[in-house]
């Protein structure tokens, strides 16, 4: 059987986004031109291994979980069950700390999860000294292996939120659980039934983590320190009213979907 065959075998009666999926993980597991698959005969094992990958993305498996890598910010990010797949709007949000940022800055980057901040950060710009910390084990160790793939050298710190760091900071950047209680409850299964909870759940409100850092950071951030977070759709505005007893300059920013998805803040 060719790839173009079994290509259509599987896609003949499906539509929406499982086709393009089912492309991606073709073209990922031939490594070869789409325009090339009607040519290409599979083994028996090829064969058995795409028809498993096919069966997982039909049960809401996300691709990136299926290959254990996705793609961030010009950064190949290793993926698994510890830690969230990166968004594109995370994206955005190094956009902004990169460009507002021209100068020799120490920066932490608090829930870093797979690392994939705090390594884009540090592979797109020469200026960032990058601390990264989070309070699972297992994510940190998937952190400094894509550190390590991409060839970039960062401080990793075991600490819940700021518990455990002792540094000062020019800049602090985050993107902390901040789903409430019924978006978790209604969330995709893609997403509940696969991604981390520990990384998804912000509390009742979806806000616990925003008023936690609120208070803390404040103390390892330097004199006019920035803070950058990534806040949920509808957060906003809440998260900038948290950040107002101790943080001035308030900003809100908006992602490439027009969604208030950032905020930014100086230190008092």
């Amino acid at each position: 059987m060719t790839a173009n065959e079994l290509f259509l075998h599987f896609t003949s009666k499906k539509e929406g986004h499982i086709i393009k999926d089912i492309k991606w993980l073709f073209q990922a597991k031939i490594d070869k031109e789409f325009l090339k698959w009607h040519s290409i005969e599979l083994s028996k094992t090829q064969q058995d291994d795409l028809t498993k990958c096919v069966q997982l993305l039909q049960l809401g498996k996300p691709l990136a979980y299926i290959l254990g890598t996705a793609e961030f910010f010009n950064c190949l990010i290793k993926v698994n069950e510890n830690v969230l797949i990166p968004r594109p709007e995370t994206e955005t949000l190094c956009e902004y700390v990169i460009k507002e940022n021209p100068r020799q800055y120490e920066v932490l980057d608090l829930c870093t999860g797979s690392g994939c901040i705090a390594i884009a950060l540090s592979k797109n710009s020469q200026n960032f000294k990058l601390t990264a910390s989070d309070i699972d084990i297992n994510a940190l160790s998937v952190a400094r292996e894509n550190a390590k793939i991409n060839n970039v050298n960062i401080e990793f710190v075991q600490s819940d939120l700021l518990e455990n760091i002792d540094k000062t900071f020019d800049i602090i950047v985050s993107n902390p659980p901040y789903l409430n209680k019924l978006e978790m409850e209604s969330a995709p299964k893609s997403v509940t039934d696969f991604e981390p909870k520990l990384a998804l759940f912000g509390g009742e409100s979806g806000l616990d983590f925003y008023v936690k850092i609120a208070e803390t950071a404040p103390k390892n951030l330097a004199e006019n320190g920035l803070i950058y977070l990534e806040v949920g759709g509808k957060q906003a505005e809440d998260v900038a009213q948290i950040l107002s007893n101790n943080f001035k300059n308030i900003e809100i920013k908006k992602d490439l979907f027009g969604i208030e998805r950032f905020v930014k803040a100086r230190r008092k």
